[in-house]
C-alpha cells in the first residue's frame, strides 16, 4: 500500500467533475519546465491509474519524460511540445538523471517512474478488469500481442508518419472515432517522442465536449518492452542509472549520438535548475 503524502503544491491545478483521483491529488515536484507526479514507485502510479474514471470532458493526458526528452524540449523545433508537455495533467519522472537531480533540491522524488514499468503493472490488471480501452500500436507484432492478450480492445497499428500536425490529426481523428464507439477510459499512444505528444494534443483538441473523456497516455516503446519484442536492462542496471549503456550496446550506431553528443546538454540543464532551487 502507498504511504506517501498526497497533496497538492499550493497553486497545483485539481479536476474538475466528480471525485478527484488519488492520482490528480498526488504532489507535483516542478522541474525544467514540467510538474513531476511525486510517487514510492510504479506500482503505485499503475494501481492509482487502474482506480481512475473519466470525470470531466477534457481527456487528461500522461506524459514520461526522460532526461533526452528533456533536453530536446529546450530546443526551438520542439517549443510547442515544451509548452503542451507544462499543460499535462500527470508527467512521470521516467528519466534516472532527473530522479538524481531532484535528490539535490529542496523537494526530491522519491523515486524514478519508469513508463515502461508502470504499463507493465497497468496493462496484465486492465486485461483482467476488461475495462475498455483504444492502442495505437507502433508495429503488427504489438497490436497482435496486445490484441491477443486483451481481445475486447480497439487496436490499430499506426502508419509510418512524420512528426507534424496534420498526420497527427489524421491519426487523432480515428483514435477519437474509435474511443467514442468503445467508450474507451484510456487511449494508448505507443510511437515516442515527439509523435505522442502530438497525437495527445490533436485528439485534446478533437474530443467532443459533451462526453466523458478517456485519458491518453503518451508510453513511447513500453508495450514492446512488455511484450519481449525489446529487451530491456536488467532490473540491476536500471536501478543503478546505466540503462543508458544497455541501450547503447544493443544499438550503438543510433544511440552514440543521443548519449555521446546530445546528453552531455543535461548537465547545464541541472545546474541551472538547481541555481534557481532545483523544485518548488
Amino acid at each position: 500500500m502507498d504511504t506517501d503524502p498526497m497533496h497538492l503544491n499550493v497553486g497545483d491545478p485539481v479536476e474538475d467533475g466528480g471525485e478527484t483521483s488519488a492520482l490528480a491529488q498526488r504532489q507535483r515536484v516542478s522541474m525544467f519546465g514540467l510538474k513531476f507526479v511525486s510517487a514510492l514507485n510504479e506500482e503505485v502510479v499503475a494501481k492509482e491509474l487502474l482506480e481512475w474514471k473519466p470525470e470531466s470532458t477534457r481527456p487528461p493526458v500522461l506524459v514520461t519524460p526522460n532526461s533526452d526528452i528533456v533536453i530536446r524540449l529546450q530546443e526551438p523545433e520542439y517549443a510547442w511540445l515544451a509548452d503542451e508537455l507544462a499543460d499535462a495533467e500527470f508527467v512521470l519522472p521516467d528519466g534516472w538523471p532527473i530522479y538524481q537531480v531532484s535528490k539535490l533540491s529542496d523537494e526530491p522524488l522519491p523515486a524514478r517512474l519508469a513508463g515502461s514499468t508502470v504499463f507493465a503493472h497497468w496493462w496484465p490488471e486492465l486485461v483482467r478488469s476488461g475495462r475498455s480501452v483504444v492502442v495505437l500500436a507502433s508495429s503488427a507484432s504489438v497490436a497482435a500481442g496486445l490484441q491477443a492478450e486483451h481481445p475486447g480492445a480497439s487496436v490499430m497499428v499506426a502508419p509510418v508518419i512524420d512528426a507534424e500536425r496534420q498526420a497527427a490529426r489524421e491519426l487523432a481523428v480515428e483514435l477519437v472515432d474509435r474511443a467514442l464507439e468503445s467508450r474507451a477510459d484510456y487511449v494508448v499512444a505507443g510511437l515516442g517522442f515527439p509523435k505522442d505528444g502530438l497525437i495527445a494534443s490533436e485528439f485534446q483538441e478533437l474530443w467532443p465536449s459533451n462526453n466523458p473523456a478517456p485519458m491518453v497516455l503518451c508510453l513511447g516503446a513500453s508495450a514492446e518492452l512488455y511484450l519481449g519484442l525489446r529487451k530491456r536492462a536488467p532490473l540491476w542496471m536500471q536501478r543503478s542509472g546505466l540503462e543508458w549503456f544497455h541501450r547503447f550496446a544493443q544499438e550503438p550506431s543510433r544511440m552514440f549520438y543521443r548519449y555521446f553528443v546530445r546528453s552531455p546538454k543535461f548537465v547545464p540543464l541541472a545546474l541551472r535548475e538547481l541555481k534557481r532551487g532545483g523544485a518548488s
